[in-house]
């Protein structure tokens, strides 16, 4: 198709040089001669612009093989970067350089008790978590503080002291190191603004993203 264009092309370059070669002869006028040339040069412009104009870009093909023979070319550029693989030194650098990319200076954790708990109160509900928080919890027993706050949230309580529930038994879970556990349970909690959880929520994270590695 494009080589037929071409031709045509070139049939009326042809002919438009032997037009202008008439224009120049004598006995044309000026006025004449200009609008014939103007008239022409514009239909010679159109045809030009036919050709080396596409609406569609061809495809362009990256052969990496002969297209007879099928055999691999050698010696082609590559637009991916050669792979090399890691030894083994490299291997620890590069993972100890990640494990200390998202690393923060994490607080000392000590086992938090919200002071207005500790108050006397003559609700069943805050004074049952009181006398908890008093005994077991307070003296580190974390296997059975685990088992009171157990039976206390088997049983129906208030939304505020569920929540409270909740944050005291994710410490007792992160103190045993049950750090999954815990996150569960400081999520549970998460929704109390006056507690506390993301120092505990941040220093598990950081646990659990080392037990990973």
């Amino acid at each position: 198709m494009i080589l037929t264009d071409i031709f045509k092309v070139m049939k009326k370059t042809i002919i438009l040089f032997l037009f202008f070669s008439f224009l120049i002869s004598p006995g044309f006028s000026e006025d004449k001669r200009e609008s014939l040339i103007n008239t022409n040069s514009l239909q010679f412009t159109e045809a030009i612009s036919k050709v080396t104009q596409r609406e569609q870009a061809l495809p362009f093909l990256d052969l990496k093989s002969n297209i007879e023979t099928g055999k691999l070319l050698l010696n082609l550029p590559s637009d991916l970067p050669v792979q090399y693989a890691l030894s083994n030194k490299s291997k620890l650098i590069v993972t100890e350089i990640l494990n200390n990319i998202y690393k923060e200076s994490l607080p000392d954790l000590t086992p938090v008790i919200n002071p207005e708990d500790l108050v006397t109160s003559q609700n069943s509900e805050e004074y049952q978590l009181k006398r908890i928080l008093e005994s077991d919890f307070k003296e580190q027993n974390w296997k059975n503080a685990y088992e009171l706050f157990t039976n206390f949230l088997s049983v129906e309580h208030s939304e505020k002291i569920k929540t409270k529930a909740h944050f005291y038994r994710a410490q007792v879970l992160f103190f045993q190191d049950k750090y999954k556990e815990s996150f569960m349970e400081f999520t549970l909690a998460g929704n109390s603004p006056e507690l506390e959880t993301k120092p505990w929520i941040d220093t598990i994270l950081n646990y659990l993203h080392e037990l990973d590695f």
